[in-house]
């Protein structure tokens, strides 16, 4: 069997890409962490209420919805939940969006919840999930450095391989 003359550019482009898509998936790992621990490092536990939770749906049809629910709506194909807490701190009373979106309906409304925020920076508001970024990282990191050195791999296997055709090609 005897494999086209443009095998190697094409399959040192795929990996080329692979290994790009995989430092670029390591990079978002670290990112997320990064933001992760800073967040934690400058924001102050408190305690809020639950006042509402907006349901986002959207799908490949049609254009992104929402509207705030009381109802426990279930989980369903592209529907998130954001939870407003709120709640008072030194500078007053503060009722605003959370960034955590989840695809569960998990906050019942009037339920306290442990929240963190920014003190100066109230709409920076997260419902306190003990999250732990090491492990979003490695799991990141292991993607991510397994198509950074597979496709590093092949790509070097690719180049390699065309140097070779070339030479028996002269």
């Amino acid at each position: 069997m005897q494999l086209h003359r443009n095998f190697p550019t094409v399959t040192f482009i795929i990996a080329v890409v692979t290994a790009l898509m995989g430092a670029a998936t390591v990079y978002l790992g670290w990112w997320m962490m990064a933001d992760s621990v800073t967040f934690q490092a400058a924001s102050r536990p408190f305690e809020a209420r639950v006042v509402s939770v907006e349901r986002h749906t959207s799908s490949s049809n049609r254009a992104p919805s929402s509207s705030t629910t009381t109802s426990l709506h279930r989980k369903g194909m592209g529907t998130t939940f954001r939870p407003t807490v709120a709640f008072t701190d030194d500078m007053g009373v503060w009722e605003e969006p959370t960034e955590n979106l989840s695809r569960e309906y998990d906050f019942e409304i009037g339920a306290t919840v442990n929240i963190r925020y920014i003190p100066g920076d109230p709409p920076r508001v997260r419902i306190d999930t003990r999250e732990y970024p090491f492990i979003t990282f490695g799991i990141f990191a292991l993607l991510g450095g397994g198509f950074l050195i597979g496709g590093g791999f092949v790509a070097a296997r690719a180049y390699l391989g065309w140097h070779a055709f070339q030479r028996i090609k002269d």
